[in-house]
């Protein structure tokens, strides 16, 4: 009984997700990341979800698997995305830690974007700046 009682307690003060930013907010900023990638590449994305590939193809992004540019959903993509060495974008902070390069998500209610320098700062052709 004593151990259940513990697990219950430690099942209960785990931390809140991080909010995540809509595909909406997101794609906006995607459509400045794909069309920064080089002249082959503009504007270019590869998405593996159908609802997120149409709303960023209503942005003006066109979804090709091709493309040096992922958007990823969740760790399986990620992992799948990096291994053929794209930069891959997420709405997740949490999978910056897995593979992605850049993630939005909110803070104090405002769009934010986070990026990994660590991984894929140079994937898919397009070379993030360093901070100073």
């Amino acid at each position: 009984m004593r151990s259940a009682f513990l697990l219950a307690a430690v099942t209960v003060a785990a931390p809140a997700a991080q909010p995540r930013m809509s595909i909406q907010e997101l794609s906006g900023f995607i459509k400045v990341i794909t069309y920064s990638v080089g002249e082959a590449s503009r504007g270019r994305i590869d998405c593996l979800d159908d609802d997120v590939a149409a709303q960023l193809q209503k942005s003006g992004v066109t979804v090709d698997p091709s493309a040096p540019v992922a958007y990823a959903e969740n760790l399986v993509q990620v992992r799948t995305f990096e291994a053929q060495g794209k930069l891959v974008i997420c709405n997740d902070k949490a999978l910056l830690k897995e593979g992605a390069t850049i993630a939005g998500g909110e803070g104090a209610g405002k769009p934010v974007i986070y990026i990994h320098h660590g991984h894929g700062s140079q994937a898919g052709g397009f070379t993030l700046p360093t901070p100073s």
